[in-house]
């Protein structure tokens, strides 16, 4: 398998630390998904993600598993790993509506040999708290020697219940490795997402994936993905 990013849920959660009040937070949060993609590559089928984020003011960390139903695709022979992603990163503000996101995510498969296990993506991005809420980011796995160029925009509508809220996302971005074929790809996401408490959420929500051929010829399924979880914070 390849380099992976941070979760749409942890993503969110280091957007809005780097403009938030609070001083401390704490979020747990799972969620199935019918597949997992990634940079427009399927890599799994229908799989259990799991996630702990903390921020504390301008610094976060978190944690973020995956664990899918099958170990192996029956009709491809494709191998399933189970997955954990260890990130940190600091937030800085450079004025009221722009800031700088510097961090770096380890990739573990437990099931894997030891052999460039885990690899390790340092990043760095700008956020903007302007309409659309742009965010634009560069990675470079190490190990892998693979450059990732992403940038995306999200806007949340407000629904006539106050406790929810419409969530939609779009990203693309370029995947580049120092040797090999690379390709451009597309993720767009919504959300319908219900605060059931002032610390406790759940949503519901579709998404679509594609890329160039290099990325998404491997691709099994139609490149929808489903989605339903709870995320409580502290």
């Amino acid at each position: 398998m390849n380099i992976k990013i941070l979760t749409a849920a942890a993503t969110t959660l280091i957007c809005s630390a780097l403009f938030a009040q609070e001083e401390t937070s704490l979020t747990l949060s799972t969620a199935f998904n019918s597949d997992y993609y990634f940079r427009g590559t399927q890599l799994a089928d229908s799989f259990i993600e799991t996630a702990v984020d903390y921020t504390y003011g301008d610094f976060y960390a978190g944690l973020w598993y995956a664990s899918p139903f099958e170990a192996v695709d029956s009709d491809l022979g494709a191998y399933y790993a189970n997955e954990l992603d260890i990130f940190a990163g600091y937030g800085i503000a450079v004025n009221d509506l722009m800031s700088v996101d510097l961090g770096v995510t380890a990739y573990y498969y437990p099931e894997l040999p030891s052999d460039d296990n885990p690899t390790w993506e340092p990043y760095v991005g700008v956020a903007f708290d302007t309409t659309l809420s742009p965010t634009a980011y560069i990675y470079y796995d190490v190990t892998l020697e693979i450059w990732a160029f992403e940038g995306g925009v999200s806007y949340s509508f407000p629904m006539e219940d106050e406790s929810a809220s419409f969530d939609v996302e779009a990203k693309a971005g370029y995947v580049s490795p120092d040797e090999g074929d690379g390709g451009f790809y597309f993720n767009l996401a919504a959300n319908y997402v219900y605060s059931i408490t002032d610390t406790a959420s759940a949503k519901l929500g579709v998404a679509y994936t594609d890329g160039d051929s290099e990325l998404s010829g491997g691709n099994w399924d139609n490149g929808f993905c489903f989605t339903g979880g709870l995320s409580i914070g502290f």
